[in-house]
């Protein structure tokens, strides 16, 4: 009877892991991609801003609030993708330098 239940537990413990390693793996995905996510949006709002600095849109209404829902938007994904920062920017920094380190010795 007690080989049941440690046979159980195993069973129900790889079960666990397996499925912890696959959130991790999806979450960590998220984390590495929010960047890209947050550098398009930014560069959508700043063509945006540029366009409505052209003299022939410049004061155009429309296009103001335009203008600020895209810098909203980028602030409300900047906040939002802070959350799921796994990785510590200048611990990459690091890494990267050392890695270029080693290619040039």
């Amino acid at each position: 009877m007690i080989y049941f239940f440690l046979t159980l537990s195993v069973v129900i413990n790889l079960l666990l892991l397996w499925y912890i390693k696959g959130i991790l793996t999806k979450l960590l995905f998220i984390s590495e991609n929010s960047d890209d996510l947050l550098n398009i949006l930014d560069n959508f709002s700043n063509h945006l801003n540029a366009i409505y600095e052209l003299e022939t849109f410049y004061g155009e209404p429309v296009l103001e609030h335009l203008v600020q829902h895209s810098r909203q938007v980028v602030e409300e994904i900047k906040n939002y993708g802070e959350m799921y920062i796994l990785t510590d920017e200048e611990t990459e920094y690091l890494v990267e330098e050392g890695e270029d380190e080693k290619e040039e010795g």
